[in-house]
């Protein structure tokens, strides 16, 4: 309202609507999941087609991770770089990397946004830097539990790790997380890799029970 601005809210995901949508409305930028860019990226040809010379400010990726190879292709594909973000239905938002011309990390979510973020163990205690643990938040309104010795928390269920920049990595769930005779593996790590090849559109990798 102060802008002037509107939003287009599509009653759902419609890939038979999407780009004649985007001709029709000509929106600033798109906020969607992982899934709806690839399901984008595969039908290129229509979106080029059909919306001409439209162009966006930016691409909101958000709800699940995406692979700095899908990244990539969005990008080459809109002319518009993507802002990955974090964010919970019981929390919104978690993290966000910065609008251009702030300094966006391929990968990352970027950094918390109006909340305190800390990385936990099994055990409740902070990891150390550049080490993965679970999620835990703090903000106002936020229902939040005693967790050990590190206060009061909200737990996300998510995996993450920052990096020497303080930019947060969003690895995986904790319930994913594969423990190898005590290493533990980040199975996103696994598939960003395999989706760097040409030859795969997509990968999912997973722990599997071994005596």
């Amino acid at each position: 309202l102060a802008c002037g601005g509107r939003v287009v809210y599509a009653p759902g995901f419609d890939g038979d609507s999407l780009f004649d949508w985007i001709a029709e409305f000509r929106p600033t930028w798109f906020s969607g999941v992982t899934t709806m860019y690839q399901w984008w990226l595969a039908h290129a040809q229509d979106y080029r087609r059909k919306t001409g010379d439209h162009r966006f400010r930016f691409l909101r990726a958000g709800s699940a991770a995406m692979p700095p190879a899908t990244m990539r292709l969005l990008e080459e594909l809109t002319g518009a770089p993507v802002i990955e973000a974090y964010g919970m239905s019981e929390r919104t938002p978690i993290a966000v990397n910065p609008l251009p011309p702030g300094r966006r990390k391929p990968g990352t979510v970027g950094h918390p946004r109006g909340v305190a973020l800390v990385l936990l163990d099994a055990d409740g205690h902070a990891v150390a830097k550049g080490d993965i643990g679970e999620i835990a938040s703090q903000a106002p309104g936020v229902r939040t539990e005693h967790v050990g010795d590190s206060g009061r928390w909200f737990r996300t269920g998510d995996c993450g790790r920052f990096d020497d920049d303080g930019y947060l990595v969003i690895t995986g769930r904790l319930k994913e997380l594969i423990n190898r005779g005590g290493q533990k593996i980040a199975p996103r790590e696994i598939e960003d890799q395999l989706l760097e090849h040409p030859a795969v559109a997509q990968a999912a990798a997973f722990g599997v029970a071994h005596p």
